[in-house]
């Protein structure tokens, strides 16, 4: 869907929300367009999430293909290009944009820039959810966050999307992690010296930081302060 993609990483400022006009029922929030297809309104409904309907006002009935792409035809190109165009602006003027899709991973992003004053970088412009953590002297990487399908971590036909955290371990406490249900191996990594941990409220914010923290004291350990551009 168009507004997933659009606003998989946003946050909304309900206050920014009502300023732009949308107004407050009950649960939900309302927005009413005219659009510039003369004759036809744009309704937009958030609710943890934006859905729409247009409206052909001559007839007072909604418009059935509008979401359904496989049928094309210049009309209904105009009406999406248009629509695409109202929820750039709201993406734009009614909140901010995260680092990454789930709540945890974001919260874990806070504390690394309140403990160690660094952020993520995002190399991947194929991956704009594949965030990189460096320790900011060596520039090495010492956690690696990915949205990507469940199945790849539990061979299974799961399509949901998921944040994971890959991060280094030592030899010593690998054994002992990839034991515990959320750990993986690392995926995308090297399996001796990075693991994967699932990023859903399976294991407490402090618990995580607690792993990313030897991971990037295994960086230090190994780089001290020797600044370089590699991996």
């Amino acid at each position: 869907m168009i507004e997933e993609e659009i606003f998989k990483k946003w946050i909304p400022n309900f206050k920014l929300l009502t300023d732009y006009g949308f107004e407050k029922n009950n649960e939900y929030y309302i927005y009413e367009k005219e659009l510039k297809t003369k004759g036809f309104k744009l309704i937009i409904k958030y609710q943890k999430g934006f859905s729409a309907k247009i409206i052909d006002e001559d007839f007072g009935s909604e418009v059935l293909n509008f979401y359904n792409e496989k049928i094309q035809s210049s009309f209904l190109n105009t009406l999406r290009e248009e629509y695409k165009d109202i929820l750039m602006d709201i993406k734009d003027k009614c909140g901010k944009e995260n680092y990454f899709i789930s709540q945890q991973a974001n919260r874990l992003m806070i504390m690394i820039k309140d403990l160690f004053n660094e952020e993520p970088d995002f190399p991947f412009k194929k991956y704009d959810g594949c965030g990189v953590i460096r320790e900011k002297n060596s520039h090495k990487w010492y956690g690696l966050i990915m949205n990507v399908p469940r199945k790849v971590l539990d061979k299974n036909d799961d399509e949901t999307p998921i944040d994971i955290l890959n991060i280094k371990v030592s030899d010593e406490k690998r054994n002992d992690l990839i034991k515990i249900n959320g750990f993986y191996p690392g995926y995308h990594m090297n399996h001796k010296n990075w693991i994967t941990i699932i990023l859903d409220d399976t294991f407490s914010d402090d618990f995580i930081m607690e792993r990313l923290s030897e991971s990037r004291k295994i960086i230090i350990n190994k780089y001290g302060n020797k600044k370089t551009n590699n991996k």
